[in-house]
């Protein structure tokens, strides 16, 4: 996960970069989108652990009826 991460930065870091030398207005609005869905990614894992916890009495496997134990990270 650490290593995701790591790698994550440096490549948005390249793009700032290319952009920074392209100054192209589509390109800048792309870049935007990538930073909002990128922004959505890392932060369902946290909103879905969080809901997790607030659910987790009520979550039951459907197979065999008894609660289900999510792994919480």
């Amino acid at each position: 996960m650490r290593r995701d991460i790591n790698s994550f930065i440096v490549h948005r870091c390249v793009i700032l970069i290319l952009l920074h030398y392209m100054h192209i207005n589509v390109a800048n609005i792309v870049l935007g989108l990538v930073y909002a869905l990128s922004s959505v990614v890392y932060a369902a894992p946290t909103i879905g652990n969080s809901m997790q916890i607030l659910d987790h009495s009520s979550m039951r496997d459907l197979k065999t009826g008894s609660p289900l134990h999510l792994p919480i990270h």
